[in-house]
């Protein structure tokens, strides 16, 4: 909606390829693929110009799988890359709440931390564009946050888009938008 409004007629088109419950990471082997392994076929079949990653959440389950976490966020961003995208954007994991209703799927905030340090290192190593959506969700968890401890409410997802759009608008020269 976003690109929309302020590029009218340009035939901009946003494809979501996320999966629920799907792990960026592909060790240990997941019951069915990774975000990884499943992006090298996205990226094929959809030859985007710009890619807005945003993946590791579903891992984060485990304390150990910080490095797997960045490992498969660069194999990522190196995937794009390869396959020719102008434009990698890759957001950092956001806070989490203290959960109050019967799902309670919040994960560790000290391992959230340590991933997002990680994915900044990551970014700016392998010359991806960092959007810091941790930084805009950060004591705004109770809004932003749903009761589950993880997912977002409809304004947490609106300022997630924000984020990243802001992002775009910094990084892609005008005359390319």
């Amino acid at each position: 909606q976003l690109l929309a409004s302020d590029f009218p007629g340009q035939g901009i088109a946003v494809t979501n390829s996320g999966k629920p419950g799907e792990p960026a990471s592909c060790t240990p082997p997941p019951a069915d693929t990774c975000g990884v392994e499943r992006l090298a076929f996205d990226l094929a079949a959809q030859r985007p110009q710009v890619l807005l990653l945003l993946h590791g959440y579903n891992d984060l389950g485990d304390p150990t799988a910080v490095s797997r976490v960045v490992t498969a966020l660069r194999d990522s961003v190196r995937l794009a890359r390869a396959a020719g995208v102008a434009y990698v954007f890759v957001g950092t994991i956001t806070p989490g709440r203290t959960p109050t209703g019967p799902f309670r799927r919040q994960r560790d905030p000290q391992v959230i931390i340590a991933a997002n340090t990680g994915i900044v290192a990551m970014a700016a190593t392998e010359g991806a564009h960092l959007v810091d959506n941790y930084a805009a969700f950060v004591g705004r968890e109770l809004q932003l946050v749903n009761i589950d401890g993880l997912h977002l409410t409809a304004a947490g997802f609106r300022v997630m888009a924000e984020t990243f759009y802001a992002r775009v608008r910094q990084v892609i020269p005008t005359s390319e938008q």
